[in-house]
Formats: C-alpha cells, sequence, structure tokens
C-alpha cells in the first residue's frame, strides 16, 4: 500500500519507518521536500492509497487547504474530543476519591 506520511518530525518519521518496516511503501509530505521519499504535501497526498497526518495540531487545516481539494477527499481530521478530568483527591490521603466505577485508586 502506498501511504503519505504528513509531517517529517519525530512522529512522521517513527511512523514512517513502522510502515516501510512492514512492507508499505511511505512517501512523505514537507514543507521543505528533499530526496526521492520526501515531496510536497500534495504531491504526496495524490500518489498514495492512504494518508496519515504527523503535523501539529495548529498546522493540520493549514496544510489541507494548501492541498486543495485533493486534500479534502483524501483526508478526514477527527473530532476535537474535551480532556478528561482526573478523579478529585481527598484532603486527608491525598488518593483519588471515588471514581464513577465505585474505587478507590483508580489509575488514569
Amino acid at each position: 500500500m502506498n501511504i503519505a506520511v504528513l509531517g517529517t518530525g519525530k512522529v512522521g518519521s517513527t511512523l514512517g519507518a513502522r510502515l516501510t518496516s512492514r512492507g508499505h511503501r511511505v512517501l512523505y509530505g514537507s514543507r521543505t521536500p528533499t530526496g526521492p521519499d520526501r515531496l510536497d504535501h500534495r504531491s504526496a497526498v495524490t500518489s498514495s492509497d492512504l494518508v496519515v497526518t504527523a503535523l501539529p495540531g495548529n498546522d493540520v487545516l493549514g496544510v489541507l487547504n494548501e492541498i486543495g481539494d485533493e486534500a479534502t477527499r483524501s483526508c478526514s481530521t477527527p473530532r476535537r474530543r474535551s480532556p478528561r478530568r482526573p478523579p478529585q483527591s481527598t484532603p486527608a490521603t491525598g488518593w483519588p476519591s471515588e471514581s464513577r466505577h465505585g474505587s478507590r485508586g483508580h489509575a488514569w
């Protein structure tokens, strides 16, 4: 399978190396394309069967808008979820108070 990994930082490089070790052909989409496997974002997307974004959160929509219509057909972004709050601790013990599961010391 041809997979485009948008982003060439630590996360993108690690994902790409792992996917390559599993037999996939990986093309990296980069702001500064250099080398045979590093293309501009649009070329990486249009040359691949699957697109993985490994971009900083604030950059994702900008890159997808830059790529244009081809990206909107190939990519989807997850909905933002609110972060889960850890259980409150009791002042006397410092241990988490009873969780919704009814147990103490709930790991989160």
